[in-house]
Order: C-alpha cells, then sequence, then structure tokens
C-alpha cells in the first residue's frame, strides 16, 4: 500500500518535468564554460593529449604522448601505459566529431556525469519513491566531487556511471523486478565497459558487493538485550538455494564470455607491443605490476596515506550532504499516521525505503569505501563509487523529513545544516590563514587565487548558516533549498571567477611557453622541458612538437648529446628556479654558450622561462621576435 502525504502522490508526468528540470541544472552546473580553461595537470592533461595524439597519428591502440623517451630521442612519441583504452578513446572520438579543443576533451564526463545523475533519479523513484528520486539526484549532482569530474576528463565519471548500471541491473535481476537476457547483458555490459575504463577493478568492485550482499542475505545476525547486560547473538541461514538462484539470475556463464569479448580484445593486443614508455618500461610492468598491485601495496608512495584518509576525502567531497549520512544510515521508525482534531490525517511519514533496500545500499557504500580504505594508496576520487547509495540514502531520509510535520524531523534537519554550518566555519578559518597579507613570496598558489578561494568559502559559510537559520525556524524545506541553492552558486561563481584566475595564474604561463616554442620547434630546433615537477602534460597538449623531458642533472649532457649529432642550438622551457641551476652548472662547464632569454610568463617561482641555448652559429629567432 503507498503511503502518501495530503498532496497526493506525484504523477508520472510531473515526476518527468522534474526529472527535466534537474537535467538542465546539471547541464548548467557541469557545462557552464567548460572549455573556458585549460586542460588541467596532472591526469587529465595526460588523457587528452594521448586522445589528440590518436587522433593526429590513427593509432587507436596504443595511448601515447608527444614526448622523446631519454633512451631512444630519435622517437616523436612514449607509449603511455597507465590506463586502459576507454578514458582514450572517448575523448578522441570526441575531438575527431568536433575538433581538437577542451570542451570536446571534456564532453564524454559531462555527459557520463548527466547521465548518472539522471539514472540515480530514476533508481531512486523505482526503489523508493519520486521525491527521493530526485532529491538523490540533485543531491549526487551537487556533490563538490561530481562537479570537479563532470568538468575534467578523468576515469572517475565514466567509472561511476558503469558501475551505477551494473548495480541497478544486478538489483532488478536479483529482486526478480526484472528479468530475462536483456538485463544480464546490460549488467556484463557495464562491468566489460568498466574494467576498459578502470582496469580490475571494474569488475572486482562489483564483485565484491555483489558478494557481500549475498552474504549479507543469507545470514542475518540480529543482536538483542536480555536481562540488562546480557545480549543473544542469532543468525539465521537463509537456504543455499536462495544464493544459487540469485547467482543464476545474473547468469555468470554468458556473463563471462561477454566480459572477455567486450575487455579482452584491447589488452591483447597492446599487450602483444613490445615498445617501451617513457621510463623504460614495458606493459605489463606498468599497467599490471605497477599500476594494479603496487597502488594498493603502497609502492606508489605519493599518494599513500592513513588508515582514516577517507573520512575527511568524504565529508569534503560530499560536502554537504554528508553531514546527512549518520541520520540516513541509520535505521528510522515504522511508518505511522498521527489524526488530527478533525479526524484527518496531520502527520504521515511513509517509509518507503524497504530494509532489503537500505541493507543493499549500505553494502555498496560500506563495500567500497572499505576497500579501498585497506589499500595504501589513497585518492579522493577513489571511493566516488560509493557516492550513488550515500545520494539515494540520504534522499531518502531527506524525503521522509520534509514530508513529515514531526518535530524530530525538523530537529534532524537542524542538527545536519548546524554540522555543515559548523565545517565551513573551519574551512574560512584555515582559508582566513592563507590570507594574501600572510602568504610567503614563495606560497604553493598565487596571491589571486587564494584571494578567489577564500571569497568562495565565505559565499559557502553564508548559505549554509542562512540553510541553519532557516531549519531553526522549522523550515526543513527551505534549509533543503539553501543548501542546494549555495553550491549551485559557489559552483558557478567559481566557474565564473576562478576559471579566468587560475587559467591566467596557474595554467596559463606554462601553456603560452610551451606553445611559443612551436615555431623553433618547426624549424628544426629541439626543445627541452627541464625539471618540470611535478610533471606538467598540458604543456605538451598544447605543442606541437616533441619535447625531450629530463630533470635537471641531466640537462647539460642532454645538450652535449645533441651537438654531437650536429644541433648547433636548442631550446630550454623551465620554471625559472630550476634554471637558475642549469644555467650555473652551464657557465662553468661551457663559458662559449651563448643563452639568450626568450620568454617569461608567469610569477609562480619566478615564472616560466623560454631560453635559447646556443651552442654553434646562431639558429632561429633572438629575442623579442
Amino acid at each position: 500500500m503507498e503511503l502518501t502525504t495530503k498532496a497526493g502522490p506525484a504523477g508520472p508526468q510531473t515526476f518527468a518535468r522534474r526529472l527535466a528540470l534537474l537535467a538542465a541544472a546539471a547541464l548548467v552546473l557541469f557545462g557552464f564554460r567548460l572549455g573556458s580553461v585549460s586542460v588541467f595537470d596532472l591526469d587529465e592533461a595526460l588523457y587528452a593529449g594521448c586522445a589528440r595524439q590518436m587522433v593526429a597519428t590513427g593509432d587507436w591502440i596504443t595511448p601515447r604522448l608527444n614526448t622523446r623517451p631519454l633512451y631512444a630521442p630519435e622517437r616523436l612519441t612514449s607509449p603511455f601505459y597507465e590506463k586502459p583504452i576507454m578514458v582514450y578513446w572517448l575523448p578522441a572520438l570526441s575531438m575527431k566529431l568536433f575538433g581538437v579543443s577542451e570542451t570536446a576533451a571534456r564532453l564524454p564526463v559531462l555527459l557520463a556525469s548527466l547521465a548518472a545523475t539522471l539514472a540515480i533519479a530514476l533508481l531512486g523513484r523505482r526503489w523508493i519513491s519520486p521525491d527521493a528520486g530526485l532529491l538523490a539526484g540533485a543531491i549526487y549532482a551537487l556533490c563538490p566531487m561530481t562537479v570537479l569530474d563532470a568538468r575534467q576528463m578523468t576515469t572517475d565519471a565514466l567509472l561511476v556511471l558503469w558501475f551505477l548500471v551494473a548495480m541497478g541491473s544486478y538489483r532488478e535481476l536479483r529482486t526478480g523486478t526484472a528479468s530475462g537476457p536483456g538485463m544480464q547483458v546490460l549488467f556484463w555490459s557495464a562491468c566489460g565497459l568498466a574494467v576498459l575504463t578502470k582496469g580490475v577493478v571494474g569488475i572486482l568492485l562489483p564483485a565484491l558487493v555483489i558478494g557481500v550482499d549475498l552474504c549479507a542475505a543469507g545470514v542475518r545476525a540480529r543482536m538483542f538485550s536480555g536481562g540488562g547486560r546480557r545480549f543473544v547473538l542469532s543468525a539465521q541461514l537463509s537456504p543455499w538455494k536462495d544464493v544459487l538462484s540469485a547467482l543464476r539470475a545474473i547468469a555468470p556463464a554468458l556473463g563471462v564470455v561477454l566480459l572477455l569479448a567486450i575487455a579482452l580484445p584491447w589488452h591483447i593486443l597492446i599487450a602483444r607491443t613490445s615498445e617501451l614508455d617513457h621510463d623504460g618500461r614495458t606493459f605489463i610492468t606498468e599497467y599490471f605490476v605497477r599500476q594494479h598491485v603496487g597502488r594498493f601495496r603502497g609502492l606508489d608512495k605519493v599518494h599513500n596515506a592513513p588508515m582514516l584518509t577517507y573520512v575527511v576525502y568524504f565529508l569534503l567531497g560530499f560536502f554537504p550532504w554528508a553531514c546527512f549520512v549518520p541520520a540516513a544510515f541509520r535505521r528510522w521508525r515504522e511508518p505511522r499516521i498521527v489524526p488530527d482534531s478533525g479526524g484527518g490525517h496531520a502527520d504521515i511519514t511513509p517509509e518507503a525505503l524497504t530494509r532489503d533496500t537500505r541493507r543493499f545500499l549500505l553494502v555498496w557504500f560500506w563495500t567500497i569505501v572499505g576497500f579501498f580504505t585497506l589499500g595504501a594508496a589513497k585518492l579522493p576520487t577513489y571511493i566516488v563509487p560509493a557516492y550513488p547509495a550515500a545520494a539515494l540514502l540520504v534522499g531518502a531520509w531527506m524525503a521522509r523529513a520534509l514530508r513529515s510535520a514531526r518535530s524530530e524531523a525538523i530537529r534532524g534537519q537542524v542538527s545536519r545544516a548546524s554540522g555543515a554550518a559548523a565545517i565551513c566555519a573551519v574551512l574560512l578559518a584555515v582559508a582566513a590563514l592563507a590570507a594574501p597579507g600572510l602568504a610567503p613570496p614563495n606560497a604553493p598558489l598565487p596571491l589571486a587565487v587564494v584571494a578567489v578561494a577564500r571569497a568562495v568559502t565565505l559565499l559557502l559559510a553564508g548559505g549554509c548558516s542562512i540553510a541553519w537559520i532557516t531549519a531553526r525556524g522549522g523550515r526543513p524545506i527551505g534549509a533543503a533549498g539553501f543548501l542546494a541553492g549555495t553550491l549551485a552558486v559557489v559552483v558557478l561563481v567559481g566557474v565564473a571567477i576562478g576559471y579566468p584566475v587560475a587559467d591566467a595564474q596557474v595554467l596559463g604561463p606554462c601553456r603560452q611557453t610551451a606553445m611559443a616554442a612551436n615555431g623553433d620547434a618547426a624549424r628544426g630546433v629541439p626543445v627541452l622541458y627541464v625539471g618540470v615537477v611535478p610533471r606538467r602534460p598540458s604543456m605538451l597538449f598544447y605543442s606541437t612538437y616533441s619535447p625531450l623531458e629530463c630533470n635537471t642533472t641531466k640537462a647539460l649532457s642532454l645538450l652535449e648529446r645533441l651537438q654531437a649529432k650536429g644541433a648547433s642550438a636548442a631550446d630550454l622551457i623551465a620554471s625559472a628556479d630550476v634554471y637558475e641551476a642549469v644555467q650555473r652548472e652551464l657557465t662553468a662547464r661551457h663559458p662559449a654558450w651563448r643563452t639568450d632569454e626568450l620568454a617569461r610568463r608567469g610569477a609562480l617561482r619566478g615564472g616560466w622561462i623560454e631560453v635559447r641555448v646556443t651552442m654553434g652559429a646562431l639558429l632561429g629567432r633572438a629575442k623579442g621576435d
């Protein structure tokens, strides 16, 4: 029986209109000024650079960067084996259709994030209620991490979409609400695409969630107290035939064949190549050993972090909705109806989220978070496949609270809004410590970027404080609206104001310096990127040449090798502080060589500098050309 408020349930047409509004709002958040900023370092520039090379060379099997390997400087490209092929295929196809640009490179993740938002809303409607589905979709779209993933070409938005499709189709098959080969093909196709996007994790995560879900369904444990201090733990084992029936529903025999048919061909083709990457590693060594096994075991020490790191990552990445998670994850009371004095129903609190659905969503969330918590390497984006489950649970809780007139529901909204306001106060204090007047001259960010971050944080803190005040006034719907509106305004302001500042102060100088060498490279002058740490693959994306990338200690030996092969000049591109170290050694060992500064851009670390080193007769342009 469907429990509704006095206003009645939302009909299909009403839901469709609201879903269209949600799609339009998400499209604005994800797509507003999408291409107005340069490609971001590190990951997006790597993937977009390889995609551009696919369009330029026609090689759709081996991802390549336009950088010369040091062991073979005569080669114009280096294979890049770090990720599977999907993250290169999709932007390459987009750039093939619409031209090489930042917008075309990011279009696939925008569409993936939009599709995931709508899929969450539809699953929420099917599993819980129309209101819960719409709220869950809005919550997911307004997460800071979702917006970031939708606006830069990385693997995370794609993985979330494939994983969401896999979990949705599995749940439909598991409960028997949908059956047949179509849903089975959908499940295994999503797993295959996830493997082509993220590697073994693409099938490992669905397998873990399904395994834990079947165990949780097969073994139900209840703990209840008796006699004050005593408790009894009772476990009821469901017949194993139910578990086997659930496995048969997803057709594992058919699925393995389909999974291999999707994911295996590219892996076989790429594994057959004997070409080494920029660092001299084979595909097997880089892709399987370092990226799969090594990262989980902590060999990539740059990403290693303490055990509880994901508490902070989730709190910020899912903000402010993470403040609602403690209430949304615990079991709610059964629905109750309180009659008013006129004989009507003054308070109707529907419990549309069934116990089985709640258990599945909790298993979904905690399995992913627990798995990545056990790994040594920890990045904020690793746990984003758990975000849809959290969004559905929070959406269900908010739908129930907003439709309830009970005082405890309002108190729940007040406590969650106050938590968001408190976190914003901490963020505001951190931003204040990074004020322009206190920032040192060698600060990791330009002062203009710090100022924008402070303004956006202040805006976020103000909106969350208003939401808290509104909730205290007994208007939980208004409080939820203020939270959602604040996040939307923060995103739009950040894109409209923050993007130009970041591009001018951080991304633009290195990009422009790299592009300035295009003319010299076309005339045959070798170009060296020296000591670019951290690596800036965005410079490769905007270069029409293939540079030699080296650290400071190898720069001079490379110049000597180039001279031995007949080169009379070369261009060096580096940050100003790195070049000072190179120049001292160069002057000491080769006082007859001539150096001319051709361009200097930016102020961070002294700016980016392009220098002509003449080892023989002068080639090319002089300063000011």
